[in-house]
C-alpha cells in the first residue's frame, strides 16, 4: 500500500472512530428500536413498515431460510475463534456460536446491550462479550477463523476502509458470514430516498449498492451469496387490501422459491432483492 492510500485509510478510519461514537451515544440513549419510540408520521409509518416485513418473513419461511443459509455457510465451528461483530445484546444465533465455538467473543459498542449478553453467556466458559470499537487499536485480540456481521456490514460509509480492518482481523482463509439490506432495485431507493430526511440514523445505514461488491471482491472472495425479498417483495403490498393475508402468504412463499434458485449470484435477480446474506472468504 503507497503513503497516499495508508492515508486515506487512516483518514476514513478516524471519520468511522467519530460516526462510531456519535451512534454509541445515541443508541445508549434511545435504545435500537428507534422507529416504535418515535412521534414524527414518516418514523411511524416507516416502522409500520419494517414490523409488517419482520411478520412477513417469519410467515412465508424466509426468515428460517436465511437462518439455514447463515447456519450452512458458518459450518461446523469446532475448534474455531469466531466474532460475533455488531452483536448487540445477542440472539438465537449468538448463543448457537458460543456453544459451537473453541472461543466466542461478542463485540458491540454499547455497554449496556453486552452488560445483558453477559448474562446470557452465563454457563459457557469459552464465551465472553466486549464493548469495544473493532476499529479501535483497542480492539487487538488474535485473528479469527469466523466473523458473524448480521446486519453490520452496512453501518460504514467508508466502506473500503472497513473491510480492510475486517479482513485484517481474519486469520488467513478465515470468513464472514454476513446479512445486510440492499439498495440496487429502483423502488427500494426511491422509498429510502423518500424515508432518509426523517432516518435518526442515517448517518450509519449505508444500504448496498452494485459497487458495493467491486470493493468486497478486493478483500474477499464471494463463495456463497444469496438475495432475500427480490420477486418476494411485492405480495407484501397486498397486505393495504383487507382480507388479503392468507393469499399474500401463498404469493410470497411461491415467489420467494423464485429468489432462492435465481437470486444467488451478482446479477440482475440479485439487484431486484432487498436483502442479501454472503459467506466471504479471506483473500490470501
Amino acid at each position: 500500500m503507497s503513503e497516499p492510500e495508508r492515508l486515506s485509510e487512516s483518514n476514513s478510519r478516524d471519520a468511522m472512530l467519530t460516526t462510531n461514537q456519535r451512534q454509541t451515544e445515541f443508541y445508549e440513549t434511545h435504545g435500537h428500536n428507534l422507529n416504535k419510540s418515535s412521534k414524527g408520521l414518516p418514523s411511524r409509518l416507516w416502522g409500520w413498515a419494517r414490523g409488517r416485513m419482520k411478520d412477513y418473513r417469519r410467515e412465508t419461511g424466509i426468515k428460517d431460510a436465511i437462518r439455514d443459509f447463515q447456519l450452512e455457510a458458518l459450518g461446523d465451528l469446532k475448534g474455531k475463534r469466531v466474532l460475533d461483530l455488531g452483536c448487540y445484546d445477542g440472539n438465537s444465533m449468538s448463543l448457537h456460536l458460543a456453544r459451537s465455538a473453541d472461543y466466542y467473543l461478542g463485540a458491540d459498542l454499547s455497554t449496556k446491550a453486552i452488560d445483558k449478553l453477559n448474562a446470557k453467556l452465563v454457563g459457557f466458559p469459552n464465551a465472553e462479550g466486549k464493548a469495544v470499537d473493532f476499529l479501535s487499536t483497542e480492539f487487538s485480540p488474535q485473528p479469527f477463523d469466523v466473523i458473524y456481521a448480521n446486519s453490520v456490514m452496512h453501518h460504514f460509509e467508508h466502506f473500503d476502509a472497513f473491510l480492510s480492518v475486517l479482513r485484517s482481523h481474519l486469520k488467513p482463509g478465515g470468513y464472514v458470514v454476513s446479512f445486510d439490506p440492499l439498495e440496487t432495485a429502483a423502488t427500494i431507493r426511491v422509498l429510502r430516498w423518500a424515508y432518509r430526511p426523517f432516518q435518526k440514523d442515517a448517518d450509519w445505514e449505508w444500504p448496498f449498492q452494485k459497487s458495493t461488491f467491486a470493493a468486497i471482491e478486493k478483500h474477499f472472495q464471494i463463495d456463497q451469496i444469496q438475495g432475500f425479498l427480490g420477486k418476494s417483495k411485492w405480495p407484501i403490498f397486498l397486505t393495504l387490501i383487507p382480507g388479503t393475508h392468507k393469499l399474500v402468504t401463498r404469493m410470497g412463499v411461491r415467489s420467494a422459491l423464485h429468489d432462492y434458485e435465481h437470486a444467488n449470484q451478482l446479477g440482475r435477480p440479485l439487484w431486484r432483492c432487498m436483502q442479501v446474506a454472503m459467506k466471504l472468504v479471506r483473500n490470501e
